[in-house]
């Protein structure tokens, strides 16, 4: 079952809040996994701020495996930053 907006936006702004969105900003990209535990690097695209106001509800990031149309997220894997299952 797909999840359901809150808003989604169709332009940038910086004065709407993100809700939950940022998932359907951009297609899956396809990964090969190796078996055991894979490491994930996020890259912000800013390498400083420009003003002195930033608006941290803008910082959002969502990352899940999911099958190769997009449609659902890959069952049986583990999503775990001190690798405990």
């Amino acid at each position: 079952m797909p999840p359901v907006w809150e808003n989604t936006h169709t332009g940038r702004t910086n004065e709407i809040t993100l809700k939950n969105e940022n998932f359907q900003a951009r297609p899956p990209i396809p990964v090969e996994l190796n078996k055991g535990w894979n490491s994930v690097l996020l890259k912000l695209p800013v390498g400083t701020f420009s003003s002195s106001g930033v608006r941290l509800q803008k910082w959002m990031f969502t990352f899940v495996f999911v099958t190769p149309d997009g449609k659902d997220a890959v069952e049986e894997l583990v999503y775990s930053p001190d690798r405990k299952k």
